[in-house]
C-alpha cells in the first residue's frame, strides 16, 4: 500500500488537500509546508504551476469524511 494511503495528515494538509482537489486555491495561496509534505507522499504534483491530485491523491481525497465523489478537478 502507497505510504500516502495511510500516512497522517494534519488538519491543515486535509484542508489543502481538499482545496487541491477542489481546484478552490492557487498555488499561491496554499500554505507552503502542507503543499511540500502532500508532495512528498504523492498526493499532488505540480503540473505547469498548477497543483493537481495524482491517483494516490484522488483516492485519499475519496476516503477523507464529508468527500464529495466527482468534485474533484481533473482537468
Amino acid at each position: 500500500m502507497p505510504r500516502g494511503l495511510d500516512a497522517p495528515l494534519s488538519h491543515n494538509e486535509e484542508v489543502t488537500l481538499r482545496r487541491v482537489a477542489l481546484g478552490r486555491s492557487p498555488l499561491q495561496e496554499l500554505a507552503p509546508r502542507d503543499v511540500m509534505r502532500l508532495k512528498t507522499l504523492s498526493l499532488v504534483e505540480d503540473e505547469n504551476g498548477v497543483l493537481k491530485l495524482t491517483e494516490i491523491g484522488r483516492q485519499r481525497y475519496r476516503a477523507l469524511p464529508r468527500a464529495a465523489q466527482g468534485d474533484e478537478k481533473t482537468a
